[in-house]
């Protein structure tokens, strides 16, 4: 991999970050109205259009890979905590989020390194 290349994954990265922190307060809006118990096609479809919204196509494998641990790794009912979390903090334009442990750790899996 070329020197060139290293900062755009970086960047990358870090939209992916940005993206899914501003995803999951984005659904606070929607869980609130619903009884939901477990993640839906539309729960996918929420996901994947946020999280690849600045992106595009190139994070959109990334974005698949964070939307399938979520849905592997953590219980519903904690991704609506997680959810409620980030609403009470807010964001402003620009402004990243503060991911729970649990969940920074497991996008970080997914995010590609430069090696």
């Amino acid at each position: 991999m070329t020197l060139r290349r290293r900062p755009a994954l970086v960047v990358a990265g870090i939209l992916v970050l940005v993206a899914v922190a501003a995803l999951v307060v984005g659904l606070v809006a929607v869980r609130r109205d619903t009884a939901a118990s477990d993640y839906s096609d539309r729960d996918r479809a929420d996901f994947l259009a946020a999280c690849t919204a600045d992106g595009g196509p190139p994070v959109q494998g990334t974005c698949e890979c964070i939307y399938e641990r979520l849905v592997d790794q953590v219980p519903y009912e904690r991704f609506r905590e997680i959810d409620a979390q980030l609403a009470v903090q807010g964001a402003g334009a620009g402004q990243a989020l503060e991911l729970p442990d649990d969940v920074r750790d497991l996008v970080a899996g997914c995010v590609p390194t430069a090696s």
